[in-house]
């Protein structure tokens, strides 16, 4: 449950720093665009990729939260008394 819970903290990490940083590409590409050098097609590639990825922090979070509640149950106390420090 601990390695699950630290594994799960750390794929919320890399996905939280590949989103600002596709956050940035879209950006930059809609300047692009907008200064006559891109394309239409690359800023819609870019916004659907950072879509794709913020669509998987949920899942991401919720597997941290269950490992979590297991990790709580196994050390005998509630969810709501969990450790932060586990949490982050």
């Amino acid at each position: 449950a601990y390695a699950d819970a630290c594994s799960a903290n750390a794929q919320i990490a890399v996905a939280e720093r590949t989103l600002e940083l596709q956050r940035n590409t879209a950006s930059l590409t809609q300047t692009l665009l907008d200064g006559g050098a891109g394309t239409g097609l690359d800023v819609a590639s870019a916004r659907a990729a950072v879509a794709q990825t913020a669509a998987t922090l949920p899942t991401l979070r919720a597997a941290r939260n269950e490992a979590l509640f297991r990790l709580s149950t196994l050390i005998g106390r509630t969810p709501a008394e969990a450790s932060q420090a586990a949490a982050s």
